[in-house]
């Protein structure tokens, strides 16, 4: 699926590495899933959440840059939402195109591969510089069907390249950020609807103390008209005499 996915050179032969580094990289992977499903099971904020995706990831994949983009909905704005380095002065090396490359992750809607610095050239002007992107890979997050932001690492003066192996384990955190930000929605969406219900119910039971008030009104009007035509209260002086005859 990868391979029709990305314009790139042949993959990397991940067998080329040893059983020891395959066997370090699967167990940090298990272990990285088992935390970041834990805090989806206990609730945890999507944020918390996010920032132990880019954590773990990044230490997996052993690469110096992880970053969460989410598009923000009503301007259509991609903005950091995490992110995370393994030296600090790589904050901000080259952040403005791989920002490029997430929006385009997100409107093609699939993963993309930037090997090693010859394939950046279809997307920017790659400047010599004493730190800069080396290799950078990107996958979509998806909400409510729709692509809403893209997780991606980067490698930053780095001897090793990402390859298509790394960005299947990149996809992976890629699905388990989608899933938390997609129960993150419907956490929100339950709670609008419970205070919408609670509200309808509240507005409901003024509307039915209301009605029930004017009914006890009501039959009380009725009582009095009632009691005045009950010819047992009319009293003897509002009886009509009986006309008097002569002798």
């Amino acid at each position: 699926m990868f391979r029709r996915l990305l314009r790139q050179n042949p993959p990397e032969n991940i067998h080329e590495k040893s059983g020891a580094e395959r066997k370090s990289l699967r167990d940090a992977g298990n272990l990285a899933f088992l935390q970041i499903s834990s805090g989806l099971v206990e609730h945890k904020e999507l944020p918390s959440i996010l920032n132990v995706i880019v954590q773990k990831s990044l230490n997996c994949l052993k690469a110096h840059r992880s970053t969460i983009f989410l598009m923000e909905g009503k301007s259509g704005i991609l903005k950091t939402q995490s992110t995370h380095v393994s030296d600090p002065r790589d904050v901000q090396v080259g952040m403005f195109e791989e920002k490029e490359v997430a929006r385009k992750v997100i409107k093609q809607e699939k993963p993309f591969l930037l090997r090693e610095p010859k394939d950046f050239s279809e997307f920017f002007k790659y400047e010599e510089r004493e730190r800069k992107l080396t290799s950078l890979m990107g996958v979509p997050l998806l909400s409510q069907r729709k692509t809403i932001g893209a997780l991606s690492m980067v490698m930053i003066n780095g001897d090793r390249h990402f390859n298509e192996e790394d960005l299947k384990l990149l996809s992976i955190f890629g699905n388990h950020a989608s899933i938390a930000i997609e129960m993150a929605y419907l956490s929100d969406e339950l709670e609008k609807a419970i205070s919408s219900h609670k509200a309808y119910e509240g507005y409901l039971e003024n509307i039915m103390g209301q009605l029930q008030r004017l009914s006890e009104e009501e039959r009380q009007r009725i009582g009095e008209h009632i009691e005045k035509l009950n010819p047992d209260s009319i009293s003897d002086e509002n009886v009509p005499s009986e006309p008097q005859h002569d002798q």
